[in-house]
């Protein structure tokens, strides 16, 4: 069964997604973002801006042909739709909307800003989870 957190009052949603997927990365992690187009547009330039030495590889999933199958395994793949992600390890999710697909994933992070609008979308995906019969965990992410 998915294992899912919740990160909630996120400032700079695609500064601290950016952060996560280093994070899983680094575990050795396949890892997936998905969301609106335009926040991952924003994690793709948080990803791109990154030092040299903490480059990750990333690209758009709708785009996966284009990327040697040997290093699908440790691409962050950009996601709008995450059942077309090659890797099916961990999700991030920085959309208002239950991912299509999240049970397919091995671990689901959600992202959840300060904003009034997204906390009250965020408690609609908690309890849609809870009924579904998922343990929930929540990450305060500032103080």
């Amino acid at each position: 069964m998915t294992e899912i957190t919740f990160h909630v009052n996120v400032v700079d949603l695609a500064g601290y997604a950016c952060r996560l997927v280093r994070k899983a990365s680094a575990q050795g992690r396949g890892v997936a973002a998905t969301g609106p187009e335009a926040v991952l547009e924003a994690l793709d330039r948080e990803l791109s801006a990154i030092s040299p030495a903490d480059f990750l590889a990333h690209a758009w999933a709708a785009r996966a042909d284009a990327v040697p199958a040997s290093l699908h395994p440790a691409t962050v793949w950009l996601a709008p739709r995450p059942l077309e992600a090659p890797t099916h390890d961990v999700l991030v999710n920085l959309g208002d909307d239950l991912p299509r697909g999240f049970e397919s994933f091995v671990r689901l992070v959600e992202v959840v800003g300060a904003a009034d609008a997204e906390r009250v979308a965020a408690r609609g995906r908690w309890k849609a989870y809870r009924d579904r019969g998922y343990e929930v965990g929540l990450h305060e992410a500032a103080a």
